[in-house]
């Protein structure tokens, strides 16, 4: 129960990757969608939540931070749809609404962003888009019965 490491400016953070000695933080300054979500029936919300509550699109903080010392290394403001962000310990993937972008974990620098990738119109909360990386491809599915591969390295 002893708190080890506070990693500054990482308030609101709504998910977490580690790889390779980097914690990568997704932060919401905002608001969250979920600030006035209460359960109304004990036995789940499902549908209420599927019609209720959608990611709203705004801008997230992708933060990347030396996972021991908590030194915050670079950060990158964008939209980045609900549990999208992935990592192949080299460079951070994340859907942004509309394609898929690839950041190098090292530098904090864009290195491709793919053509626009098919999704759901709306996210909601009951659901996450799949985006994976595996052998060194990247593979996005959005929820619409499509997906969408790229070369990790280059985004073809």
């Amino acid at each position: 129960g002893k708190t080890l490491i506070t990693y500054k400016g990482s308030e609101g953070t709504e998910e977490i990757l580690v790889a390779q000695g980097s914690l990568i933080a997704l932060v919401n300054k905002g608001a969250s969608e979920l600030k006035d979500f209460v359960p109304k029936h004990n036995v789940g919300d499902q549908a209420r939540v599927r019609k209720e509550f959608v990611w709203d699109e705004n801008p997230r903080i992708l933060m990347c931070f030396d996972a021991k010392t908590g030194e915050k290394r670079w950060e990158h403001e964008s939209p980045v749809a609900p549990l999208s962000p992935s990592s192949d310990g080299e460079r951070v993937y994340f859907h942004d609404g509309k394609s898929v972008t690839a950041i190098e974990i090292a530098s904090g620098k864009v290195v491709w962003k793919g053509d626009p990738s098919a999704r759901r119109s709306s996210i909601q909360f009951n659901f996450g888009p799949r985006l994976v990386v595996v052998n060194g491809v990247v593979v996005f599915a959005g929820g619409d019965r499509s997906m969408t591969a790229y070369e990790a390295k280059t985004g073809n």
